[in-house]
C-alpha cells in the first residue's frame, strides 16, 4: 500500500517517523507540498521518502496533488500523526506498536470497503472509549475526517473548500450514490486540530471554521451542524 502525506510548514513531519517506525518502506511514502521552496527543508529532515509539489492554498489542494500524481489506492494521512490506535472487541483503544497490525487492519478495511462498493474508507475521529462502545465495528455512509483516509477510487477534493473539505467530500460521495466506510476500531493519535503550528492552524485561529460549517449546511441540508458549529452529523430524511 502507498501512503501519502499532505504537509504544510511542518518539515519535521511526525507522520513520516511514525510510518518508518512501523516498518513502512520509504519507497512507499509520498509527501505533497504546496511549494517547490519547501522541498529542501523537508529533505533535510527526511531525505529518503518521495516528494511531490504543486502550488495550492489549502489542504484540499495539497491532498489532490497526491491523488493526481500517485492515484488510488492510497492511504492519506495528516502530517502530525504520532501513532495509530486500535480497539479490539471488548477492550479499550491502545497504541499500536507494530506495523504488521496496521497493514493487516488496512487490508481488512480495504477488503470490506470493496465488498460494499465503498469509494473511500476512514477511521474514528477519536479514541474516546465511551463513544466507541456505542458503535458497531464499522459504520457506513457517515462523515469522515481527513486525518486517515483510504482512497479506493480516483475522487478529488473540491479545492474551493478551504476548511471542512473532508466533510464536503463525504457528503458529495454519498450524494453521488457511492458509499463510505468508517472503521470504528482504528484512530490516529495527533494534536487537536488547529493547536500546533503549520497545517490549518491560522485558519482555526482566525475563527473561520464556523463560517465553513455554516456554508456546508447551506449547500448540503442533510448536514446538521452542532451547537458550536465546530462539526455536525448527517441526518437522512
Amino acid at each position: 500500500m502507498t501512503f501519502g502525506i499532505p504537509s504544510y510548514k511542518r518539515p519535521e513531519c511526525k507522520t513520516i517517523d511514525m510510518l518508518l517506525g512501523y516498518g513502512i518502506s520509504p519507497d512507499d511514502i509520498y509527501v505533497s507540498l504546496q511549494s517547490k521552496s519547501e522541498v529542501d527543508l523537508y529533505k533535510a529532515v527526511h531525505p529518503t521518502v518521495h516528494y511531490v509539489y504543486r502550488e495550492a492554498d489549502c489542504a484540499a489542494g495539497n491532498r489532490n496533488t497526491l491523488l493526481m500524481t500517485v492515484g488510488a489506492p492510497i492511504v492519506l494521512l495528516d502530517d502530525d500523526i504520532t501513532s495509530i490506535a486500535v480497539k479490539l472487541p471488548g477492550q479499550n483503544f491502545r497504541r499500536l506498536n507494530d506495523g504488521k497490525t496496521l497493514l493487516n487492519g488496512i487490508s481488512e478495511i480495504t477488503d470490506l470497503a470493496k465488498e460494499n462498493k465503498c469509494a473511500i474508507a476512514g477511521v474514528a475521529a477519536t479514541t474516546n472509549d465511551l463513544i466507541a462502545r456505542s458503535r458497531e465495528r464499522y459504520s457506513f455512509d457517515c462523515l469522515l475526517q481527513g486525518s486517515f483516509l483510504i482512497f479506493l477510487e480516483d475522487i478529488l477534493f473540491n479545492e474551493k473548500w478551504k476548511m471542512v473539505e473532508d466533510y464536503e467530500l463525504s457528503l458529495r460521495v454519498i450524494r453521488s450514490g457511492k458509499h463510505i466506510l468508517r472503521a470504528n476500531g482504528f484512530s490516529a493519535n495527533k494534536p487537536k486540530n488547529g493547536t500546533n503550528p503549520g497545517g490549518l492552524h491560522d485558519r482555526y485561529a482566525s475563527g473561520e471554521l464556523r463560517t465553513w460549517i455554516t456554508r456546508l449546511s447551506q449547500v448540503y441540508p442533510e448536514f446538521k451542524p452542532n451547537k458550536d458549529r465546530t462539526g455536525g452529523h448527517i441526518k437522512f430524511e
